[in-house]
Formats: C-alpha cells, sequence, structure tokens
C-alpha cells in the first residue's frame, strides 16, 4: 500500500470523499501530516516495527558529548537520524575493538570528572528532541570511530508514492486511526465503529508487542535488557 492510497482510504472512511473522488492538495497535505504524527506516536509506543541501523561515526578528539539528528539546523554532531534508543557500540582504536557499555543517566552523574580522555568505555544516551544526546566516558583521547547498533523510527512518508512496507495488521491500525484523527480536523461527526475499529486495531498491536523482557547477561558481566520482540 502507497502512503496516497491509506490517505485516501481513510478520507474515503469518513466520508469526505466518494470513492470516484479525489481529495483536494489541501486536505492530502493535511492528511499526510497526520499519518506523519500518527506513525511517530506509535513508534514512541512501540507499536510499529522500527529500523535497525548499525552505523560508524568519527569522534572528536576531548570532546564527550555529541548531538545526533538528521538535516537539523545548526547541524548535530552526527547527522544522522535520531535513534530512539541505542543498544550496543564499540570503539575501534588501531583496527582493535574496544566494547562500549550502556550506563544510565544516574550512574553518568556519579562521575565526577568527565573530562578524562582515554579509550571512552562507557556511553548514556539521551533521545532528546529534536537531538539526540551522546555522553561518553572517558572523552575521546583521539578521533577513535564509535561503532553503534540503534533503534530508529520510520522516516517520515513524503512522497505520496512510497510504499509503505508493513504487515496487513499495522496498515489496518494506521488507517483506520488515521482516520479517527482526520474525523475530527475535517469537522466530521463521530463515527462510532470507526473508533471501534481504530481500538480493536491498537489492542491487536499490543498483544502483538507484549512479549516478555529477557536479560542478556553482557561479556564483560555487566547487564542489558532486550526486548526479543526486537531481538
Amino acid at each position: 500500500m502507497t502512503t496516497k492510497e491509506l490517505i485516501y482510504s481513510a478520507l474515503r472512511a469518513i466520508g469526505v470523499i466518494s470513492n470516484a473522488e479525489a481529495p483536494s492538495a489541501d486536505m492530502v497535505i493535511d492528511a499526510q501530516a497526520a499519518l506523519n504524527m500518527l506513525i511517530e506516536a506509535f513508534s514512541a509506543e512501540r507499536l510499529i516495527p522500527n529500523v535497525w541501523v548499525s552505523e560508524n561515526q568519527t569522534l572528536i578528539i576531548s570532546q564527550g558529548v555529541y548531538t545526533m539528528a538528521l538535516n537539523q539546523s545548526p547541524a548535530a554532531d552526527f547527522n544522522s537520524l535520531r535513534p530512539i534508543r541505542i543498544e550496543s557500540a564499540y570503539v575501534t582504536v588501531t583496527g582493535v575493538d574496544h566494547p562500549v557499555l550502556m550506563m544510565s543517566r544516574d550512574r553518568y552523574n556519579e562521575i565526577s570528572d568527565k573530562t578524562v580522555t582515554g579509550i571512552p568505555s562507557c556511553l548514556y544516551y539521551a533521545p532528546e528532541y529534536p537531538k539526540g544526546k551522546i555522553y561518553l566516558y572517558p572523552e575521546p583521547a583521539a578521533a577513535y570511530v564509535l561503532h553503534m547498533d540503534s533503534w530508529k523510527p520510520m522516516a517520515d512518508l513524503t512522497v505520496l508514492t512510497d510504499t509503505i512496507s508493513m504487515p496487513g495488521e499495522y496498515l489496518r491500525a494506521l488507517k483506520w486511526n488515521l482516520a479517527s484523527e482526520l474525523g475530527s480536523e475535517f469537522g466530521r461527526p463521530p463515527d462510532a465503529l470507526i473508533e471501534k475499529k481504530a481500538e480493536e486495531s491498537i489492542r491487536i498491536l499490543k498483544r502483538l508487542h507484549s512479549y516478555p523482557v529477557k536479560e542478556v547477561k553482557h561479556e564483560l558481566a555487566t547487564r542489558q535488557t532486550y526486548d526479543i520482540n526486537n531481538a
């Protein structure tokens, strides 16, 4: 299903266009914006699949904090889509990989001298908006390469002909929840059937993503939590 097909389907569901009609350009712009906001909300609640990304970034000597976002002004230190969370990382030094352990904000705040330099061994990630922040300790003593595995949200759907590659249960949830959003935006009276389908589709996704969380022991005797649904 394309972005256009999903938007048209939602608009037909609320009765603002018929099967033989095409919406106005303004309608499509408003619906597309609502769809992207809906996807962001679903992603934040982990109701739709996020994207697993492995990437490398070159560090700056004696810089311990880095921003990360795509196409922001002013530019982020790492011009890459802001992660929802970073799962693992390591630093490469002269061909040797050194593991970087994930730490909590509290643990990072307990470090009294954050200006110590060396090979980074700990990372705290704050998923701030619009730029995520990566805190490294120690600060890099050289321009090492940081390798990260992270979960990132779907990019915004900016082209109407883009294909939304998701299983049917996700497309159904997007359609009926988009219809629910657009109904109020376009002044349509509340529709009990649309609301029921929107709520049912959300419940289905929550059941799909309700697997228990397991812990995986890190090789250096630390523990990290992983969601087996995303493993």
